[in-house]
């Protein structure tokens, strides 16, 4: 008995939508280097779904920064990355309130986030293998020390070996590591390892960046993990279009997508043995 199939290519039309204004807006203030004044902001805009290439720059905007106390910076556009607004000539601090404000094509956008008031250190930076795993066939991990401060605290963690950072647009490894303070608060904490699944190997150079997050950056980060890792299952959560924190003043119902977010640093590096 013979069986034959067919086969039928069917194309699917997908209406691209508006083209919206995208924000990748982190203000930084790093403990470790407070004199820092390099910032760097990323504006681009969204494109059709099944496009396989950056996505376009949005140039010619007005980018400024104020702070709660009234002064103003303004970012400039770079010469050479379009897209990239950038200044020298803001030392963010750790308690500060900053809003963002962007001109673009005519409509007026604005963001606010709150630095918070505590820049928790990484005390240690070491290597040590997974609790109850075999080191000689598991490896190691980068593990952190820390004392979390009374009062609710937010976190996210960025870790770079040899100068690549592991969490990129580039990656399979895509959920942001971030976590409240509820399990800790209070208490130093000496075996944390926030990227537990990725070893890292002897000779290595490596990098963890603690951030510390406003509540609202930590809300707008689980939000988007929810959506990264949602496989369809009944237990994820449902494909939502959530919006950050950037609010188009001129056109209200056409938002700005992406966050602006002010966030307060402490990194240590260190060689892997």
């Amino acid at each position: 008995m013979m069986l034959a199939a067919c086969e039928r290519v069917v194309g699917i039309s997908v209406d691209p939508g508006p083209e919206l204004l995208a924000v990748e807006a982190r203000l930084e203030a790093v403990r470790e280097a407070p004199a820092m004044s390099r910032q760097v902001f990323v504006l681009s805009t969204t494109a059709p779904y099944f496009r396989n290439e950056a996505l376009p720059p949005a140039r010619g905007a007005t980018v400024r920064v104020r702070d709660e106390r009234g002064r103003t910076v303004l970012f400039r556009e770079s010469a050479t990355r379009p897209g990239h607004y950038e200044t020298d000539s803001l030392i963010a601090r750790a308690g500060g309130v900053y809003t963002l404000q962007i001109e673009w094509r005519g409509d007026r956008y604005e963001g606010t986030d709150s630095l918070p008031r505590v820049i928790v250190p990484i005390d240690t930076l070491y290597f040590a293998p997974r609790p109850r795993a075999n080191p000689s066939v598991d490896g190691v991990r980068a593990t952190i020390a820390l004392r979390d401060p009374l009062g609710p605290n937010f976190y996210a963690w960025d870790q770079v070996v040899d100068g690549v950072r592991l969490l990129s647009p580039d990656t399979t490894f895509r959920q942001r590591v971030i976590i409240s303070d509820e399990f800790i608060e209070g208490v130093r904490t000496g075996e944390l390892q926030p990227y537990e699944l990725r070893r890292v190997n002897p000779g290595q150079m490596v990098t963890v960046r603690q951030l510390a997050l406003s509540r609202q950056t930590f809300r707008y980060l689980t939000a988007l993990n929810e959506q990264m890792l949602g496989d369809g299952s009944p237990f994820s959560a449902p494909p939502a279009n959530f919006r950050g924190n950037v609010a188009n003043l001129t056109r209200p119902d056409v938002a700005a997508v992406g966050t602006f977010m002010a966030v307060g640093i402490s990194e240590r590096s260190a060689r892997v043995p």
